[in-house]
């Protein structure tokens, strides 16, 4: 070589002889397309006979060079396009094999996503099936339902019927009876005297024969007083000692006991009518709309809102909310 340093850089030549020499200038490059102008492949292309005609770019752009110059670079341009070419094809090939693999690994997971939409289509129809084995169901027990209540409603209005048959049954067995409270008997205190003694206090004239059954009930223990049941043989009998009574005020003392508690005397109502009759009660106490008179006759309640105003028979809870 004619210089031990490149004609480009001015950096030492490789000393294995990896280097590009001009024909011309006998000028010596590093075998790098920055220092040369080719490309290690492109040098590397070239014939034995092109190399030692190889002129470098210097020598080139001098105009004195004759024809075979041109021609010798024309040489160098299908020998640089020759090896571009091949470089392409290598660079298409590295591309095709990265995308072959590319679309091999989309293909699995392409695979991989259609078993699983396959699954979940499978398990889709499978519970719109078990769906519409549901909503079939539940129809069938909409409608299983709608003539239960139906049923039920029915046997409602039925239950209501007999509780008032029952009711009526249970008001006219006591259609006899009477109730005497605030007495204050002894031990010893005969119940039927005790009844016979009111009914002449009341200007009722009776025997034993007219009363069918007479017995104490359980004491208040508020009030400390005990009450007695009284049954007649007749209507009438029960009716007129009621009537008599209205005017009577008379303490415990007078009949047994020394008590001085008042004793009144009242129909013998079922537990639903006296609960009506409470209720009713509380008409006399409301602000507005009150009612003067509420009482009870052979176990009705009735209710006057004065003087001048007609009797009204309440019957249950919803007669109550109309007055």
């Amino acid at each position: 070589m004619k210089d031990l340093n490149c004609a480009s850089c001015d950096k030492p030549l490789d000393t294995s002889g990896d280097c590009v020499v001009c024909s011309s200038c006998s000028a010596s490059y590093h075998n790098i397309k920055e220092c040369s102008g080719l490309l290690p492949t492109t040098w590397a292309a070239k014939s034995k006979s092109k190399k030692t005609k190889w002129v470098c770019v210097v020598c080139r752009n001098n105009k004195s060079l004759n024809s075979s110059s041109n021609t010798d670079l024309l040489d160098d341009l299908e020998a640089d396009s020759e090896a571009m070419n091949e470089r392409d094809k290598l660079l298409l090939n590295q591309m095709s094999n990265l995308l072959t693999k590319h679309f091999n690994q989309n293909n699995a997971r392409l695979d991989k996503l259609e078993e699983s939409v396959n699954f979940q289509s499978t398990q889709y129809d499978s519970i719109n099936n078990k769906l519409a084995e549901a909503l079939v169901s539940i129809r069938d027990v909409c409608e299983e339902n709608r003539k239960i209540k139906e049923d039920y409603l029915c046997l409602v209005e039925k239950n209501k019927e007999l509780q008032h048959k029952v009711e009526h049954l249970e008001a006219y067995s006591r259609i006899n009876n009477i109730i005497i409270s605030g007495l204050t008997p002894e031990k010893d205190s005969n119940p039927y005297e005790i009844a016979l003694n009111i009914c002449k206090f009341a200007e009722v004239t009776i025997n034993y024969g007219d009363i069918d059954a007479c017995h104490w009930l359980q004491p208040n223990n508020n009030t400390k007083t005990t009450s007695l049941i009284v049954k007649f043989v007749n209507r009438h009998i029960k009716e007129t000692l009621v009537k008599n009574w209205r005017s009577k005020s008379v303490t415990a003392d007078t009949f047994c006991g020394s008590r001085s508690s008042r004793v009144y005397i009242s129909d013998h109502l079922t537990p639903s009518t006296s609960k009506l009759l409470k209720e009713a009660k509380k008409l006399k106490h409301r602000q507005q709309n009150k009612y003067k008179y509420i009482w009870t006759v052979n176990g009705r309640v009735l209710v006057r809102k004065d003087d001048t105003s007609k009797v009204i028979v309440v019957s249950n809870t919803d007669d109550l909310q109309n007055l």
